[in-house]
């Protein structure tokens, strides 16, 4: 997987991704568009996997919600006196 995007259809789709993690395909929508699943769903997705083909872990979902974020750089910051 290499996106939100792709993990929701993986799961099958926003119908059955909601289901996973008890939203409704609005909200998994935004998600999509947004590029990031809120932490609080991780453990509800991991678990949903469990026995299937799909192997998620809390790392990968990590990773894709990093990738769908600008990397933050801060330069030249000085410490408070």
């Amino acid at each position: 997987m290499e996106s939100i995007g792709s993990l929701i259809e993986a799961f099958g789709g926003v119908t059955k991704f909601g289901r996973a993690i008890g939203k409704r395909c609005e909200h998994v929508g935004s998600m999509r568009a947004r590029g990031s699943i809120p932490s609080r769903y991780w453990l509800d997705l991991v678990e949903s996997v469990r026995g299937r083909e799909l192997g998620l872990s809390l790392d990968d979902l990590a990773r894709l919600n990093a990738n769908g974020r600008p990397s933050l750089e801060i330069t030249n910051v000085e410490a408070p006196i």
